[in-house]
């Protein structure tokens, strides 16, 4: 793995490529791969050009860097994200913002409607046992049968 804190990394590869990108001449380079240091500004576009993004972003953005494969690479993840998935991330971001807005007011209706449920199925418990027949109904004895009807089966 590339150290893109050392110049030496950083300059590795071919002295007139590296010139070109740079925009100086290939003798100012040979000196910088000889030893002499680097400006802070050649040493940090290096430091882009090899995907560091804590070049230009500070200590906060260590780790973080673009791959070979046009790919921008976390550095807790071991897979890449392309432009269209960092897109969706800020939708994403949105959406869950939005639904925890929602919950609150969601949780308090779903508690109305659970009172209600509980309240209707009492009065429900209530009518039920209103409406039940008179022999059913607890502690109730049954009278004693009529002497007119005695002997007669049930």
């Amino acid at each position: 793995m590339l150290n893109t804190r050392d110049q030496t990394d950083l300059l590795s590869g071919d002295a007139e490529t590296i010139a070109g990108y740079l925009g100086v001449s290939v003798r100012t380079v040979k000196r910088w791969k000889s030893g002499q240091p680097m400006p802070a500004a050649p040493f940090k576009l290096m430091q882009l050009r090899h995907g560091d993004l804590s070049a230009i972003g500070g200590a906060d953005w260590e780790g973080f860097y673009f791959g070979r494969d046009n790919l921008f690479y976390h550095p807790f993840f071991k897979y890449g994200f392309n432009p269209y998935e960092l897109k969706g991330l800020f939708f994403n971001r949105q959406e869950v913002a939005h639904f925890r807005r929602e919950v609150p007011g969601l949780k308090a209706e779903l508690k109305k409607w659970k009172d209600a449920a509980w309240a209707t199925g009492k009065v429900l418990e209530l009518f039920k046992l209103s409406m039940s027949p008179v022999s059913s109904r607890a502690n109730r004895t049954e009278p004693p049968p009529c002497d007119s009807f005695a002997g007669t089966p049930r």
